[in-house]
């Protein structure tokens, strides 16, 4: 069996030498044959010239440097546009991951062959109570509207066949979540949960703004319009409830107290039922968007047909 491991590479001189080592080691026990792919995501650091000594050191090293830093995603997906192996494992380099889970993902793949991709759920991925409550929330909201059971999808570490990989780099050229995108296709997957490794570098690469940006791409990119408008409905009729109960409470309370309002409150509660009759109006655009879009499927469709 011939393997493949994919990973980006950006401004990992600290650790790309320790990681190349491991993830050799690793592919050695488990293929007949293996490729490694680098891509150097036009690196500032030392990496480019040590990446270039591992190549000489390696020779199942394939090193793809780019002239500009285009960012994670598209680097990853042009290395698993070259990736030749079998099946194909995708890590990152920094070792948050350790290498030597790799042997996690091919054992649950080796079990039966039911599965395109053995995806790694990470257990503990942050000690900060609101990220980690954040992070939980968003895979939630994600899984609800793009109809997926991913139990991480900002997960990067994955293990894919070669038949599921190609139909993935056909489907969408840009790719901003790859984990997603193989949900979105209704691929098999299997959940494999890996720890983050206790002594890493550097911190999770996720904030708090990155996790709205995933949140943010699901419903646009992955969800169905139905689930869409059912959310933005929801989320809609929630916010101008509790908006207009609380404003008319404070009002009301105000005037049997003969008491000043609490502006800052009052402004908060008014704010909340405008952003709530934002959501309902936004919601019936996106159902008018629907409508026309599934008549002209229907009539295309009818263009399919002729009489003999």
């Amino acid at each position: 069996m011939h393997l493949s491991m994919v990973s980006p590479v950006y401004n990992e001189e600290d650790a790309i030498v320790e990681f190349v080592e491991r993830a050799t080691a690793v592919l050695a026990r488990l293929g007949d044959t293996f490729e490694m792919i680098l891509v150097n995501d036009c690196s500032t650091d030392a990496t480019p010239s040590l990446l270039q000594d591992l190549e000489k050191k390696h020779p199942q090293l394939r090193l793809i440097s780019l002239s500009r830093n285009v960012g994670q995603q598209a680097a990853t997906l042009l290395g698993l546009r070259q990736a030749a192996g079998d099946l194909v494992f995708l890590l990152d380099s920094d070792l948050q991951t350790p290498p030597e889970d790799m042997e996690k993902l091919f054992a649950a793949g080796m079990r039966d062959d039911d599965w395109d991709v053995v995806i790694g759920a990470r257990q503990s991925r942050s000690e900060r109570p609101l990220r980690s409550l954040a992070s939980r929330g968003v895979t939630w909201i994600i899984n609800r509207m793009a109809g997926s059971r991913l139990e991480d999808p900002a997960s990067t570490f994955l293990l894919i066949k070669q038949a599921a990989l190609r139909r993935a780099c056909k489907n969408d050229v840009l790719a901003q979540n790859f984990s997603m995108l193989l949900s979105y296709m209704r691929l098999r997957f299997r959940h494999v949960p890996v720890e983050r490794q206790a002594n890493t570098r550097r911190t999770s690469s996720y904030s708090l703004l990155q996790l709205f940006e995933i949140l943010l791409l699901a419903i646009l990119r992955y969800s169905s319009g139905r689930k869409t408008l059912m959310f933005l409905l929801f989320v809609g009729c929630l916010s101008l409830g509790l908006g207009t109960l609380g404003t008319a409470y404070l009002i009301l309370s105000g005037i049997i107290h003969q008491a000043a309002l609490p502006t800052n409150l009052l402004v908060f509660t008014t704010a909340l039922a405008v952003a709530g009759l934002q959501f309902l109006l936004l919601g019936v655009i996106i159902y008018k968007i629907e409508t026309l879009y599934r008549n002209l499927d229907f009539r295309q469709n009818l263009n399919c047909f002729h009489d003999d």
